[in-house]
């Protein structure tokens, strides 16, 4: 048998001394995923932490998830290299964050207003030279039919302060999670008799990474899992015990192309100066 010259088993020793700890991390499979996620969404769709949990703990990967109000979110993702996904956003291009295949709820937003509103409600172009108000860091032009120039908004800390300027005719509409946020906050403040919601439009929302290489094997990870909890009747079972059955991700074949169109005709008219993400 002929054996490799020693000097190559030299060179093979002296490799190893010169790969890094990290460069053979990142050929590992993940262990651990960590997120983000904001506090609004924590509050009122906090059920679906134990999705997570059901998609990536059997394969080995320990979900870590911590909250934090939304702007603090995306500052996680752009300052904290232990971050891995913050949840949930829209799916938009340019920004430097990348989105599994599958989202993780099917969203949909809602226009909040008085029932006594002069302006009767004639679908989203009844928003246009309105006085709008959504929470700060929620990324919502690019999903409404109107041109930048029709929108009034302002930006604010959280849904409760935006009716509190309903009711004092401050606002004319709130834009905010149709299916479960608004009603909930609106029960808590005991004002649901006092307005009305009109469903916008529904969109996927996605778990969103980072882009780099651990992203795509937790990525392919939760599309493989997602896929199977679906085929399986799984994906239904846990949705409908946490009373979100409503916003249950469908086939993501299903969703349209749409969506992405108006978000890069959005992007190339309003180009950002500088990525979210570096």
């Amino acid at each position: 048998m002929n054996h490799p010259p020693a000097r190559w088993n030299i060179f093979l020793v002296a490799l190893m001394f010169f790969v890094s700890p990290q460069t053979l991390r990142s050929e590992e499979a993940p262990s651990h995923i960590k997120i983000t996620e904001g506090s609004a969404f924590s509050q009122d769709l906090h059920n679906l932490d134990d999705t997570l949990r059901i998609v990536y703990e059997p394969m080995g990967v320990r979900v870590e998830i911590q909250s934090k109000p939304w702007a603090h979110m995306i500052n996680d993702m752009v300052s904290d290299e232990s971050v891995d996904a913050i949840m949930a956003t829209y799916k938009s291009g340019g920004l430097g964050l990348i989105f599994p295949r599958w989202p993780i709820y099917s969203g949909g937003v809602g226009a909040l207003f008085r029932k006594d509103h002069p302006k009767p409600w004639q679908g989203m172009p009844t928003l246009a030279h309105q006085r709008l108000g959504w929470v700060k860091g929620y990324f919502l032009y690019p999903f409404l039919d109107l041109k930048r120039s029709e929108m009034n908004v302002q930006e604010l800390s959280n849904l409760a302060q935006c009716i509190r300027m309903l009711v004092t005719k401050r606002i004319d509409y709130c834009l905010d999670e149709f299916y479960v946020t608004i009603p909930k906050t609106l029960r808590a403040m005991g004002l649901e008799k006092r307005f009305k919601v009109e469903l916008l439009f529904n969109e996927p929302v996605f778990l969103t990474f980072k882009d780099r290489p651990r992203s795509h094997q937790l990525i392919d990870i939760f599309d493989r899992r997602m896929t199977q909890l679906y085929r399986s009747g799984r994906l239904k079972e846990i949705y409908s015990k946490a009373g979100l059955i409503d916003t249950m991700p469908r086939d993501p074949d299903l969703f349209p192309e749409s969506l992405d169109y108006r978000i890069k005709h959005f992007i190339d008219e309003n180009p950002v100066k500088q990525p979210l993400l570096q």
